[in-house]
């Protein structure tokens, strides 16, 4: 090929090439909105300190090195006198530099627009909400102060509404006013916040009346329990304050402190000094200096650091945001790009984005002022750290990494906390597997504490009693669980706890769980025999009454129809049927039975007799028959001892007792009448030995006294392992208890339980639970204070005496029927043959 021809093929290619990439790039510019934008500026003269002149050409350099920075788009800039200019349609973005009222009346507007907003105003200024806007306040010297809580209180992150401010002279006045028109303004969580000043700087404040002010400053009867308190002052007196409210009881998991520090900077601002007299339980935070204490290089807090820094983070985010919806641009079709290409408010709304995340790593501006935000967590009892709740900087704002009370809004964090607690069924049931290990925890208490552990975020883990006791007080010494919380040993005991006065000299308890009365168990009366339970309906002289009725009313009905003339008078008077003295009383005996007989008396004097014979005999029948269903079906038991009175008329033949180290324990031994002389007859038991306990009272004279619930449940329990009912219970109640969880008595988190049990309680929690937990209704709960069972079935026990009855008809018919066959042989001897000893044999109910 000739030299000449190769050259114009190449001239050629890099033709093609140029052209492709010319139709790309017309293409791309055809497509974008706004690529070439414009950025609006409007500066207030005050924002500018009179320098407007120099702001202006301060504002075309960086724009002008913003533009050229950018590898997609470019950027232009125009001056506005007033919002009220008409605006450009490719003005994308616009920067106001003016004071906070103004900032906030264009903000609105700059938003329903879809522009971008950059506003560079006052120092305790809120930052602008919207996702296309971008706020910069003009912090320096002690403004930063300012800003930083208008930061807190508009993120809701301090949401106080009762707030008591104790300052010293750290802060100017002029500060502290601004603080407060701060904190009393309405957020979206606090409409309204009430405040209370205490000036530690004046002269009036000395030792001994500041501790009378600080005495009036916990929460009045009915007032709220929780407080608020911030304290803005001095490294030195810090811990003073700390002190002097520690000694007045204001610390606490109700109330929160928040101690400002400003005399704090980057050499020194370490806050775990003030953590030394911190208990478990009290809510603390710390907001401190940590701006520079003497800067190496210039600070640059002014507005020409902010005018330059944002213009060039704008270019730069702008030429990227462009450059991926080009990218976007060539992965779609015409069409679906007018679809998915972003509106001019979501690409303001990216462009903030990436700027806010720039500023996070930025160093340019107000980069001598900084300050720090920490709490106290507490780990355990004996492990309180610092957490790093969030940092400011006048330029990002508040970076939060916490809430600034754990604990308020966290609870436990996650703590596992050490509970006491002693096997008790139903409150609390230690679950074991088949080797006695215990494997878990349940009941109506561990119910309740695992509700708590839910809502206040702790887990737990079980510590019982080395004696196993509950508490009971000996020479002024605790025992048992008791012990254990007055000692601090767990944080809760979690157990049925018996609310005494005794106990609460030493102990708190929440609010109640439960209220219970005692009462004694003791073993089931023995049904008597049933035998003759047919004879039962009636007593002895009824059922005399009824036998000489049945006699006598035979031979009367027999003389009313002799004796009747109305039978002489028709010549009806034959001998037989009811003229016959035997076959009155054969009628008689079988209408008892409701049988009666083939004839009736034709006179009016013998059926009016029979007509009240009938009467009766329907009243008897029936009466009997109503009874005996009832005492087949309810077979009458009666408890021989149902009182502690039937208990003391019977202390001869009856032992009682109850569990050793018990609140019953102090009962008795406090009571008096009927209650001392039960508690110093009573046999106190131990803990290991109920088995022993149950088969005593089930086989001997001996009365257990506890909980009706827990005699219930021991009743429950047994009978599924006997299958039989072996237990009663006296009608008696007595000692009506308040059953609740106990605490160390000056816990911090009791108030915190309080709450939580309130919503159990409100929400039907704890009723539910004891559905699940108490006994359910059986045979033997039924009839547990004597009394039959409602769903008893009839069974040979009841029936055997009128198998009794049938076996002795038998042998009376037996007996009459050998006397007849001996009558019918001796009078056969003797007439043998003879007509008349025929007719002279007894035919019943023969006419």
């Amino acid at each position: 090929m000739a030299p000449g021809s190769e050259l114009s093929l190449r001239s050629w290619s890099w033709i093609r090439v140029l052209l492709l990439m010319l139709t790309s790039v017309g293409l791309s510019q055809a497509q974008l909105d706004n690529e070439n934008s414009l950025i609006g500026v409007y500066m207030e003269s005050g924002m500018v300190q009179g320098l407007r002149t120099e702001a202006m050409d301060l504002m075309k350099t960086a724009v002008q090195t913003a533009s050229a920075a950018m590898k997609r788009g470019s950027l232009g800039v125009v001056f506005l006198e007033s919002m009220n200019d008409t605006m450009p349609e490719n003005l994308t973005a616009v920067m106001t530099l003016a004071h906070c009222d103004r900032t906030h009346a264009f903000a609105p507007t700059f938003a329903q627009m879809g522009k971008l907003h950059i506003a560079v105003t006052d120092a305790g200024c809120r930052r602008l909400k919207y996702s296309t806007a971008l706020s910069v306040p003009l912090v320096s010297g002690s403004r930063d102060i300012v800003q930083l809580f208008t930061d807190l209180r508009m993120m809701n992150t301090l949401i106080w509404n009762d707030i008591t401010i104790i300052h010293d002279d750290s802060i100017t006045m002029a500060e502290i006013g601004d603080l407060v028109s701060i904190l009393t303004a309405p957020t979206d969580l606090t409409k309204e916040t009430a405040i209370t000043m205490v000036d530690l700087a004046t002269p009036e404040t000395s030792s001994m009346k500041l501790g009378k002010l600080f005495s009036s400053l916990g929460p009045k009867p009915g007032e709220p329990q929780d407080r608020q308190y911030m304290v803005i002052a001095s490294k030195e007196e810090i811990i003073k304050v700390q002190d002097l409210a520690r000694s007045l009881g204001l610390f606490g998991s109700s109330n929160q402190w928040l101690f400002v520090v400003p005399d704090t900077n980057s050499l020194s601002f370490a806050m775990e000094s003030y953590l030394a007299n911190m208990v478990d339980g009290d809510n603390l935070a710390f907001i401190y200096n940590m701006s520079e204490f003497t800067p190496a290089t210039p600070c640059d807090n002014g507005f020409q650091c902010y005018i330059k820094l944002l213009v060039k983070q704008y270019g730069a985010e702008l030429s990227a945001a462009l450059q991926k919806e080009l990218d976007l641009y060539f992965q779609v079709s015409e069409e679906e790009w007018e679809e998915v290409k972003p509106s001019p408010s979501q690409r303001a709304s990216t462009i903030v984005k990436m700027m806010k995340k720039s500023q996070m790593t930025s160093t340019e501006c107000s980069k001598c002022t900084q300050w720090g935000i920490q709490a106290a967590e507490v780990k355990d009892a004996f492990t309180i750290d610092l957490l790093k709740v969030a940092d400011w900087k006048p330029l990002t704002g508040l970076t939060l990494f916490d809430d600034l009370f754990p604990h308020v809004t966290g609870g436990f964090r996650g703590r596992i906390i050490p509970v006491a607690s002693v096997d008790y069924p139903p409150w609390q049931i230690f679950v074991r597997d088949s080797t006695g290990s215990v494997v878990g925890y349940t009941g109506l208490m561990f119910a309740v504490l695992n509700e708590l552990g839910a809502k206040l975020n702790f887990s737990y883990v079980v510590r019982t009693p080395a004696d196993g006791q509950w508490g009971v007080e000996n020479n002024g010494k605790w025992n048992g669980m008791i012990k254990m919380i007055q000692d601090k040993e767990v944080i809760i005991g979690v157990a049925a706890f018996s609310v005494s006065a005794q106990r609460m000299k030493v102990v708190n308890f929440t609010s109640s769980i439960d209220r219970q009365p005692y009462t004694f168990m003791i073993a089931r009366p023995k049904e008597l025999s049933r035998v003759m339970l047919f004879m039962e309906p009636f007593t002895n002289d009824t059922w005399i009454l009824i036998v000489i009725s049945v006699f006598i009313m035979g031979p009367i009905l027999y003389l009313f129809n002799r004796a009747s003339p109305y039978y002489s008078y028709y010549g009806l008077n034959n001998g037989k049927g009811l003229f016959d003295l035997q076959n009155c009383s054969w009628y008689i005996y079988s209408s008892i039975l409701q049988q009666g007989g083939a004839q009736l008396p034709e006179s009016h004097s013998g059926r009016i007799l029979l007509g009240f014979w009938w009467i009766y005999v329907l009243i008897v029948v029936t009466t009997y028959s109503g009874n005996l269903v009832a005492f087949l079906t309810f077979p009458k038991i009666e408890n021989a001892v149902s009182t502690l009175d039937d208990l003391l008329h019977a202390k001869d033949e009856i032992t009682w007792g109850y569990i050793k180290g018990t609140v019953l324990e102090t009962y008795f031994a406090e009571a008096e009448g009927k209650f001392a002389e039960i508690g110093k007859l009573a046999e106190k038991e131990e803990v290991a030995n109920k088995e022993a306990l149950y088969d005593r009272v089930r086989s001997s004279p001996h009365a257990y006294i506890e909980w009706k619930t827990n005699l219930l449940f021991i009743m429950k329990d047994e009978f599924k392992k006997t299958d039989t009912c072996d237990f009663s219970l006296g009608r008696e109640e007595f000692y009506y208890e308040n059953v609740a969880l106990a605490v160390p008595r000056d816990s911090p988190f009791l108030d915190m339980f309080n709450a939580e049990i309130k919503r159990m309680q409100t929400g039907g929690l704890i009723q539910k639970w004891q559905k699940d937990f108490w006994p359910k209704k059986d045979q033997c709960s039924v009839t547990a204070y004597g009394g039959g069972d409602a769903t008893r079935t009839v069974s040979l026990s009841d029936m055997q005496g009128s198998f009794f009855l049938l076996f002795l008809g038998f042998c009376i018919a037996a007996v009459f029927i050998f006397a007849e066959c001996i009558y019918k042989c001796a009078t056969k001897s003797s007439r043998s043959g003879s007509p008349a000893s025929q007719s002279s044999m007894v035919k019943p109910f023969m006419a």
